[in-house]
């Protein structure tokens, strides 16, 4: 499962508050974006991120508010932590 970084849950916000604004259920969203239910929980939990077809649609159902850039990180990887070294 990826981590949750804040972009991560910044977009499951915007998803889940442009469904809410827009009184989608999940369900519904789904059938529009052409996945199943679990699918877009999956996303909403922040387990999955969407294909890039369903990115897409999801692009276009939402008009825009929700689209491929927001699902990655544009932030570098942070740098494994330094270990001592052995004596």
């Amino acid at each position: 499962m990826p981590e949750r970084t804040d972009t991560v849950i910044s977009v499951i916000m915007r998803l889940a508050d442009f469904l809410k604004r827009e009184g989608i259920s999940g369900a519904e969203f789904a059938r529009r974006i052409g996945v199943k239910h679990p699918t877009v929980s999956r996303y909403l939990d922040g387990q999955r991120i969407p294909r890039p077809e369903q990115m897409q649609r999801i692009h276009e159902v939402t008009n825009g508010e929700v689209g491929p850039a927001d699902f990655y990180s544009t932030q570098p990887a942070a740098p494994p932590a330094m270990q001592p070294a052995a004596e």
